[in-house]
């Protein structure tokens, strides 16, 4: 995704500037975990889930803007990757759910609370759709202006596009089956470092087996597959359990689905990032077989 050593440097610059803003942002807006505890959730901040909801809508701004400009000046795909690597940023800072459990537990409000993190799922998505909608609007026309020296050649001008083929329905659908598949065995316990690890892990497999099998759609459907394997990890804790102490019990014995471990915010940010790896992955794969006169030269090659 990031063809010279200078876009990479620039996305771990704006990265950690994006993630401290971010950061900086929620324990301002009251988002952190109270009484420092871990487990960012919106529905259990310090201020209302509505307000919460748009200061991450807002504190998402800058990130978004950095996004825009990666995917114009490399692979589409790199605006995503680097939205959710500011996201993990803020979930790494916030911890496990371990935290957030207790919270609902000393409420009795378990297993009901996950019927509260799939509408939150969703509010952390917002972000990533406005940032697709924007690199499809305006990323020609930023790329024509970014000099040469940032910007590098990629032959997919237009690989986040297609939202209605069904080649790419299929590939968001083949991501979240075999990243869910995964991601169920490798989220062994709620410890952040492995939550976040585990779903770069799935999904870079799911998101390279999605677009191997489906080339020929765009790349949306992967990147919001966590969306649906967050629903579905969430909705079968609802079934599964009908009161707090068949959970906690379940918790206790190390019998809960890996998936259920997860936050939304692990979704929006480690699960993307890992769905953008692995299609920018296969894309690689793909072109590695093309000859070199079919890759389109930079926009702005003239400038160089």
């Amino acid at each position: 995704m990031f063809p010279t050593l200078r876009q990479r440097l620039l996305l771990l610059l704006f990265a950690l500037v994006g993630g401290i803003v971010l950061v900086y942002a929620a324990d301002a807006g009251g988002l952190v975990p109270p009484e420092g505890s871990s487990g960012l959730s919106l529905w259990s901040s310090e201020t209302s889930a509505a307000q919460a909801a748009l200061i991450v809508i807002l504190a998402s701004l800058p990130a978004m803007v950095f996004g825009l400009l990666t995917a114009s000046a490399a692979n589409p795909l790199a605006g995503p990757f680097a939205l959710a690597t500011v996201l993990a940023v803020l979930a790494a800072q916030t911890g496990s759910m371990v935290g957030w459990r207790w919270r609902m537990e000393a409420t009795n409000a378990l297993p009901d609370a996950y019927a509260r993190l799939i509408p939150e799922t969703v509010i952390w998505f917002v972000p990533l759709l406005v940032l697709v909608v924007v690199i499809h609007a305006w990323r020609s026309a930023i790329r024509s202006r970014i000099p040469a020296a940032l910007s590098g050649p990629h032959p997919l001008s237009d690989s986040l596009g297609r939202v209605g083929h069904w080649h790419t329905l299929m590939a968001g659908v083949v991501c979240a089956a075999v990243a869910g598949v995964i991601g169920h065995f490798v989220l062994a316990s709620p410890d952040p470092a492995q939550v976040i690890v585990g779903l770069v892990i799935a999904f870079t497999v799911g998101g390279l087996v999605a677009r191997l099998f489906f080339p020929e759609g765009g790349v949306v459907g992967m990147l919001f597959s966590p969306l649906l394997v967050a629903a579905v990890a969430y909705l079968h804790v609802l079934i599964r359990f009908d009161n707090q102490d068949q959970f906690v019990q379940a918790w206790q014995r190390s019998d809960l689905s890996g998936l259920a471990l997860a936050l939304p915010i692990h979704y929006a940010s480690a699960a993307v990032a890992g769905a953008a790896l692995g299609a920018g992955w296969a894309q690689s794969l793909e072109h590695s077989h093309e000859p070199a006169g079919d890759a389109q030269p930079p926009v702005n090659a003239s400038r160089a």
